[in-house]
């Protein structure tokens, strides 16, 4: 019941009680009376001045003679009044004051946003993929070495006799593996098979059809390291060779989907310094989708910007002339 409510309804009540006061005036008036009239009919004397008295005087009189039977019997034996309408006035002035407590607590609360979409939520469950299990089986051409600066990948072949069009899109199917040791082996595995192809586009154009709806189901999980990670072979895999950037525009719709959402997600720092503007963390997702499409643009050919343009409407050319007056 809001507070409006509550003060409506105690002015009835105070509405009330001036009627029932009324009746009580009237009551005891006419009680007053009868009790005249009987001492007139058996003594006439004192009571015939009584008789001729003023209606105020005789008012008051009625009034100083009824107040304490009013307060003890007929307010309790009447069913508008009594005691039960004094606790009921009661009850709603304690009900007035409890809901003036809250707007004032609702006054000074912050007033808070609207709840959070879920957009950047991640998903329940990272897909499973076959990645660990070869990894079990030995069927991957390389392991983790343990140096001094970290770790490292040690291939049992060179990787310019590997079957690019077999292997990568398993190591690339191994970045939705969100644990150790997967996700190391899949992502250093990724970044080194790339940089070994730059020069030799053959190796990765015919992979792409396998490669990019794995790449995918990685960016949709909206796991933060996974997505980061997804971003980042993108990148390279635009820039490792030419030409690689202009067969990936077909594919623009399949992958910019996902990469939308993370571009206008930055951070505001206000006054701070961000220090890691160099560094692959998960807290400058903004910063590296922005990096992809960019690249992505620079390596597509003429035709890149209105494919990003239509997944991205708030995407801006890095390319476009500046015009100068």
């Amino acid at each position: 019941m809001s507070l409006a409510e509550l003060k409506l309804r105690q002015r009835l009540l105070k509405e009330q009680m001036t009627v029932i006061d009324g009746k009580f005036e009237k009551c005891a008036a006419l009680v007053h009376q009868r009790r005249a009239a009987k001492v007139q009919a058996n003594s006439p004397g004192p009571e015939v001045i009584e008789q001729r008295m003023p209606r105020a005087l005789l008012r008051e009189a009625a009034e100083s003679t009824l107040v304490p039977h009013r307060r003890q019997g007929l307010r309790k034996a009447t069913a508008f009044g009594g005691a039960a309408l004094d606790l009921r006035q009661k009850h709603l002035a304690r009900q007035i004051e409890v809901e003036a407590e809250r707007d004032s607590a609702a006054r000074r609360r912050p007033r808070e946003g609207p709840g959070k979409s879920g957009a950047y939520k991640p998903s329940s469950a990272v897909p499973e993929t076959l990645f660990p299990i070869r990894h079990a089986r030995a069927e991957l051409p390389c392991a983790i070495e343990h140096v001094s600066f970290g770790l490292q990948l040690t291939w049992s072949a060179p990787l310019n006799v590997l079957d690019y069009e077999h292997y990568l899109p398993i190591f690339v199917e191994g970045l939705c593996c969100p644990h150790h040791p997967y996700d190391f082996m899949a992502r250093q595995g990724c970044h080194e098979l790339l940089e070994e192809a730059q020069g030799s586009p053959e190796r990765i154009l015919p992979s792409l059809p396998k490669i990019l709806p794995m790449l995918r189901s990685a960016l949709v999980t909206k796991h933060p390291s996974i997505v980061l990670a997804g971003l980042q072979f993108l990148r390279e895999l635009a820039m490792c060779n030419y030409g690689v950037g202009e067969a990936l525009v077909p594919y623009y719709r399949m992958l910019l989907g996902v990469v939308n959402l993370y571009v206008t997600k930055r951070r505001n720092l206000g006054d701070e310094f961000d220090y890691s503007q160099g560094k692959d963390n998960t807290e400058n997702l903004g910063a590296v989708a922005l990096e992809t499409l960019e690249c992505l643009e620079r390596t597509g050919g003429p035709k890149a910007f209105s494919n990003i343009k239509y997944m991205v409407p708030t995407y801006q050319s890095v390319l476009a002339p500046v015009t100068r007056r």
